[in-house]
């Protein structure tokens, strides 16, 4: 495997600044020419080569010299937990919910052509501020996760959007659901909700797992336990950042592939993530 490392100077208004590129990787993968930004690699016991983007933002994945076969997960970032407030008027508390996970659209045995792929991680929801007093002021709902996609010269978009924000005026505990995904490309489950504050409030929030668009947990809004306040009044916990995983798993001769084969719809959910018709 080759790395290539590129460092470009530029002269800006009369001073020296060093700007750092992209890291590119360089490969091959049985015979076909890869090169990918943004992603980690590993190889399965089977020889399928694994990338996993989980760099937030746009990375790539350029494919030339030959057609592969691939699997492709798309997980959109997870939203973000509501913050909570705390009275001791039991009528006037309100609790957060956790942020909702991203989308997970999944395909095995897309065939892709020779092609430049813009690969997108969707960031998590910010997490819901706690208020600053009982009267609930600054408390405010998560942020929702943004999409993460896929497309290129071949493509049209794949997007998985992000999951919606926890929000922070209920006056019940409530989870942020979901349950997630269990996927068949690479280990793991993903898209998972984010639920309350663990332990009845003592310990804050945890932030949604990274890389697995899980949601964030939520600010607790009735901690008995203990004396500080602001633990009965949290903020909620980040979402987790989204992730794109590419599986290459064989090559196929450039001349059985069609446009059929290479051109995917716009899909908004998993049972239409298939390949179009020309």
């Amino acid at each position: 495997m080759k790395l290539k490392r590129i460092l470009t100077g530029y002269l800006l208004a009369g001073s020296f600044t060093w700007a750092f590129a992209v890291q590119t990787v360089a490969t091959t993968f049985q015979g076909v020419n890869v090169e990918y930004t943004g992603a980690s690699s590993s190889v399965a016991g089977n020889g399928d080569l694994i990338l996993q983007y989980k760099t937030v933002g746009a990375n790539s994945l350029t494919i030339s010299g030959g057609a592969i076969k691939a699997d492709i997960l798309v997980v959109g970032g997870g939203g973000g937990g509501g913050g909570s407030y705390y009275s001791s008027n039991s009528s006037n508390r309100r609790y957060g919910t956790g942020g909702g996970g991203g989308t997970v659209l999944e395909k095995r045995g897309v065939h892709l052509a020779a092609q430049t792929l813009t690969i997108t991680v969707g960031n998590g929801g910010v997490a819901g501020s706690r208020a600053t007093n009982s009267s609930g002021t600054l408390a405010s709902q998560g942020g929702a996760g943004t999409f993460s996609s896929v497309s290129g010269d071949l493509f049209e978009e794949i997007r998985a959007c992000g999951g919606a924000g926890g929000s922070y005026d209920n006056k019940t505990s409530s989870a942020g659901g979901g349950k997630g995904q269990t996927s068949t490309i690479v280990s793991g489950t993903f898209g998972k909700g984010g639920g309350m504050s663990p332990n009845n409030g003592n310990d804050l929030p945890a932030a949604g797992g990274a890389g697995t668009g899980i949601g964030g947990q939520a600010g607790n809004g009735n901690s008995t336990n203990g004396n500080d306040t602001n633990k009965k009044r949290q903020a909620g916990a980040a979402g987790g950042s989204g992730i794109v995983v590419v599986r290459l798993t064989g090559v196929c001769e450039t001349a059985s592939v069609s446009l059929a084969d290479v051109t995917v719809g716009c899909l908004d959910a998993v049972s239409e993530f298939s390949v179009a018709a020309t």
